[in-house]
């Protein structure tokens, strides 16, 4: 899949649906980015497994961001995506092959669903 032709801005910021991740905070994260405009598409299983994980799109590469609970981890993520700056996120974002294998994972299953933003 060719992610560079793509804007920030036409992708979907997805939420892990995991059994670590469903609850009340996952229910708030995803209003909240619903109230900002984003796109949200809630996907299986991610393989990070702590707390609500999101993946979102920020300049020109997604970023993994865990633990995503409290209000104030919500406004970075909400403040990362308008200013499409990853720094805001720098202390949950997740990196290393962890992060590559969520990645993966995600453009697969987003492929498979024929997503808009995938569409060839």
């Amino acid at each position: 899949m060719k992610q560079r032709d793509r804007t920030s801005a036409s992708l979907p910021v997805l939420v892990c649906r995991g059994s670590d991740c469903r609850g009340p905070a996952q229910e708030r994260l995803c209003d909240d980015l619903r109230r900002a405009g984003a796109d949200v598409v809630i996907i299986g299983c991610l393989d990070i497994c702590k707390g609500p994980v999101a993946m979102c799109p920020i300049g020109d590469r997604w970023e993994v961001v865990a633990k995503v609970r409290g209000k104030d981890v919500r406004k970075c993520v909400l403040q990362a995506l308008a200013e499409q700056r990853a720094r805001p996120l720098k202390k949950r974002m997740v990196r290393g092959k962890k992060r590559r294998k969520a990645i993966a994972k995600a453009t697969k299953k987003l492929a498979r669903r024929k997503h808009p933003a995938f569409a060839r």
